[in-house]
């Protein structure tokens, strides 16, 4: 997509430095680019599409975060987020059990030593994902498709 242009935005200074270096290798630095910035405070409007891999769950303020998507977005922008697939009894598969004790250790710390006040954990389901969606202001919500693991969902 030479015509396009990327932004790719982490908290995280050397995930930043090592994605530019991968840029600039493959060739693509012109088009491509990178902030270190936290979910609440990126810079940019008039996004076409944001995507949120995996990570919604482990904000501390996911309703902060997604409004400032909201905003990002341009009138007819769309938000494509991915979160794990949410067992309604999680004990009853090793996928379930499996991410439980992962947002367990690791997804909900991580949320909760953020500035913030809520944290959805690795298992918050689509229902509690929607209501985060529509807090923030979006206004259309869905289920796009899904893998094994994983919902892939999106927003406008």
């Amino acid at each position: 997509f030479p015509a396009s242009r990327f932004t790719g935005f982490d908290y995280h200074v050397d995930s930043i430095k090592a994605a530019q270096r991968n840029a600039e290798k493959a060739q693509v630095a012109d088009r491509v680019s990178f902030q270190v910035t936290g979910a609440q405070d990126f810079e940019g409007e008039d996004f076409d599409l944001i995507c949120v891999f995996n990570a919604l769950h482990e904000w501390g303020d996911a309703v902060g975060a997604a409004s400032r998507i909201r905003e990002a977005l341009a009138p007819d922008g769309l938000w494509m987020f991915t979160e794990p697939l949410a067992d309604p009894y999680p004990q009853e598969s090793v996928r379930g059990r499996t991410f439980f004790s992962v947002s367990t250790c690791v997804c909900t710390p991580s949320a909760l030593s953020q500035d913030g006040h809520e944290s959805l954990g690795a298992q918050a389901g689509e229902a509690e994902l929607r209501r985060v969606a529509h807090a923030a202001g979006f206004t259309r919500f869905r289920r796009a498709a899904e893998t094994p693991m994983f919902m892939v969902l999106e927003a406008s």
